[in-house]
């Protein structure tokens, strides 16, 4: 999967919609838009042994740099 989809121009503006939606930067990081307008990022993955996906919320869009979340991941 090839990291950073996202532009930056494109999660600035990535606009509210009636219902909650994600848009996927790869390797299961998301930004998601609620219909407030909230971005945040979240991270999609699955245990060891488990079907199930989990899903973890990293922080607001705005707290770290798209390249910070990227290194990190």
């Amino acid at each position: 999967v090839t990291m950073g989809k996202l532009t930056v121009k494109e999660i600035k503006n990535a606009a509210p919609k009636e219902k909650e939606y994600n848009l996927s930067d790869g390797k299961g990081l998301f930004l998601r838009v609620r219909p407030t307008g909230a971005k945040s990022w979240v991270y999609f993955f699955r245990l060891p042994n488990s079907r199930q996906l989990q899903r973890m919320t990293i922080c607001s869009e705005s707290e770290y740099s798209l390249k910070e979340l990227r290194d990190d991941i």
